[in-house]
């Protein structure tokens, strides 16, 4: 692959192409004062964005869209599987 031997990305090129995504939530995030969940963190690491779980699971369904999998590796990477959703408080 044009001499790289995976599919992994440069977070330089992660910020270009999501530049108008990443600029519309920063705009919302600030107006609403609300928090925002950025996914960066468990999937970039030293200037590269990972593509495939160690398995060789595809994180990605399409160009900014987890895979299924993909999602129920983040949820617990994040800390979201300890939130209650609405359904699981009713009695």
């Amino acid at each position: 692959m044009l001499g790289r031997n995976d599919c992994n990305f440069r977070f330089e090129e992660h910020q270009v192409y999501q530049r108008g995504i990443i600029d519309s939530l920063t705009e919302v995030q600030q107006r609403s004062r609300s928090s925002l969940l950025r996914f960066d963190d468990i999937l970039c690491e030293d200037g590269y964005c990972r593509t495939r779980l160690a398995d060789g699971t595809s994180i990605y369904k399409d160009g900014g869209h987890l895979s299924v999998a993909g999602s129920e590796w983040a949820v617990p990477q994040l800390g979201l599987s300890k939130l209650e959703t609405p359904s699981s408080q009713d009695p």
